[in-house]
């Protein structure tokens, strides 16, 4: 269907609808359109909390895969990812072209990242 056949069918819908349905329908809707919302806005904190209030860390790391996406650069803005060992625990960043270069697999040296968000890694450095 079209756009303007479906417009003219919600027309129709809420122009033989009484008021009282229409107005609980107007309800919902908003109801909706407030929690879509505040969703949002708790997602954004979160997102905040995570990557921007958080302390920057410097960690010992061993670079164990890299890889290119080679998908939508639109999201992360990168079609790099290098994946870290910290300790045990992996850590995968996006990067750029350039540190993808530098991040061979095997590698050690300081890892710099602060949330989500990778800084820099600076290879054999301990």
């Amino acid at each position: 269907m079209h756009l303007a056949s479906l417009l003219m069918l919600w027309g129709y819908y809420y122009r033989y609808m009484d008021p009282v349905t229409f107005g609980y329908h107007m309800i919902g809707i908003f109801i909706f359109a407030v929690v879509v919302a505040a969703a949002i806005v708790i997602y954004v904190i979160f997102w905040l909390i995570r990557n921007k209030l958080s302390s920057i860390k410097r960690v010992e790391a061993k670079v164990i895969l890299k890889r290119n996406r080679g998908g939508n650069v639109v999201i992360t803005g990168s079609n790099y990812v290098v994946v870290f060992d910290v300790n045990g625990c992996k850590y995968e960043f996006a990067v750029s072209e350039a540190d993808y270069i530098k991040c061979d697999e095997g590698t050690e040296g300081l890892l710099v990242f602060r949330g989500e968000e990778f800084k820099y890694f600076i290879p054999n450095v301990r």
